[in-house]
């Protein structure tokens, strides 16, 4: 009897902790999410000075997407981390979770490229790094679990139209 209750204490401190640390992936990504709106918020009457295609959403869709997508990448790496402990070998999700922490990083570099240095064309070149990190972290993600893998596919067609939209400045301006 005393081995199972320590079982239950074991695994409700896990389940409990497995919570805490999905809450706290939510934090750090749409915490990154909010850093990039400040670049964007000081520099709106340039942005919205630029010739941009007709294919650009209305500026409330923005927000609405990328908290959408952080939410995404937040649960994505958190069934990453689980599904290593699960299998016993937590060290495997070393490097998948190191390359979802470089496009995050990469991610948030790029307001402060496109709106604070108000330099499309190197933003342009920071967007298709970030689709090369995006895809290799959801390729590395399917090694431990493929629906963490799959909800980084949103990210990855929402980043193509992003970068489609960012080369149109470029070639419009």
């Amino acid at each position: 009897m005393t081995d199972s209750r320590a079982v239950q204490r074991t695994s409700h401190r896990r389940s409990r902790g497995d919570w805490l640390l999905l809450a706290g992936l939510l934090v750090l990504t749409l915490a990154v999410g909010q850093i990039g709106r400040f670049p964007a918020q000081a520099n709106q009457d340039w942005y919205d000075s630029l010739a941009q295609l007709a294919i650009k959403p209305p500026g409330w869709a923005f927000p609405v997407a990328w908290t959408l997508l952080f939410v995404l990448m937040a649960v994505a790496a958190w069934l990453v981390w689980r599904a290593a402990v699960a299998a016993g070998t937590p060290s495997r999700a070393r490097g998948p979770l190191l390359l979802w922490g470089l496009q995050l990083a990469v991610n948030c570099t790029w307001p402060f490229v496109f709106f604070g240095a108000q330099a499309p064309l190197p933003a342009l070149l920071v967007i298709l790094l970030l689709f090369a990190l995006v895809a290799l972290t959801a390729r590395s993600f399917a090694g431990l679990s493929r629906p963490a893998a799959w909800l980084l596919a949103p990210y990855l067609l929402w980043l193509g139209y992003a970068a489609l939209l960012n080369g149109g400045i470029v070639v419009l301006n």
